[in-house]
């Protein structure tokens, strides 16, 4: 199965240091996104798009003038064809107070294959639901390095309930999980990315797990933190019915957050498997 992406080329109108525009970043492109599209619905609230971090920036700074990128995915042909519609070439992109030019918009297609390397350039985010001493209901962050058994078995959920929700109007392609629960992955190594520098580091049970910090309320300073893994998927040799499930989900994202740009998912370049 084919996906659309759509790739966003913008000239910066100003100089900023990456650190400060990174801040607002994901809540802007998210707030900006759905101001683009107002009417989209989504399926018992997951967003079924997801986007990139802003590609190209040179020494922690982004310049003016210089040209960036940003990736769009789309599991749903109706949100991408809306937000491609909705674009004209020289508008003014504002991301929080930073702003941008659209110069060209590219498209791009994702395919899922043996031998091919996928990865992600933010953090998948991966929580479940607890019980406080109180008896409140909690979300706790999974790390991958201290958890990875119960990382993936969640991930693996993830990706089924979204799967099953994009084809819930065609049942002859619904995937019933419980009768293939945990082979999701089978053929799949899964390895933590470790070269990226950590943004934050907390104690306790977040120790260990890259921290990208979300302004979740317009107007506000109140910085929340997703805890998540980077990770790389080395895809070998796999089922048909994988590659259906995987190919109709990825341009969702994996995990949580997905409409923040958490668990946007591409193919590693010039690094395929033998």
């Amino acid at each position: 199965m084919i996906l659309l992406r759509v790739i966003l080329k913008l000239k910066a109108k100003a100089s900023v240091s990456q650190k400060l525009f990174y801040q607002k970043y994901y809540s802007s492109t998210n707030g900006w996104f759905y101001k683009k599209v107002s009417s989209l619905h989504d399926k018992a609230g997951i967003k079924f798009f997801c986007f990139s971090n802003l590609i190209g920036i040179k020494e922690e700074k982004i310049e003016l003038n210089e040209i960036y990128t940003v990736i769009f995915s789309f599991a749903e042909p109706d949100t991408a064809y809306k937000f491609v519609t909705s674009l004209g070439l020289g508008e003014n992109i504002g991301l929080g107070e930073f702003q941008f030019e659209l110069v060209k918009t590219k498209f791009d297609k994702l395919v899922i294959k043996e031998n091919m390397i996928l990865e992600t350039p933010t953090i998948i985010v991966v929580e479940e639901n607890i019980k406080t001493k109180e008896g409140k209901s909690k979300r706790k962050s999974i790390n991958y390095l201290e958890e990875q058994k119960k990382y993936i078995d969640l991930l693996e959920k993830n990706i089924l309930h979204k799967y099953n929700l994009l084809t819930s109007e065609d049942s002859s392609k619904k995937y019933v999980m419980k009768d293939r629960e945990g082979h999701l992955f089978d053929n799949i190594e899964i390895n933590p990315i470790t070269y990226t520098k950590k943004v934050k580091e907390d104690k306790g049970q977040n120790k260990g797990h890259f921290a990208i910090p979300v302004l979740r309320k317009e107007g506000s300073n109140n910085f929340i933190p997703f805890y998540g893994n980077k990770l790389e998927f080395k895809i070998g040799k796999i089922t048909e019915e994988q590659k259906i499930i995987l190919s109709k989900v990825i341009d969702a994202g994996f995990g949580m957050y997905n409409s923040y740009g958490m668990g946007f998912i591409i193919e590693r370049r010039g690094h395929q498997q033998k």
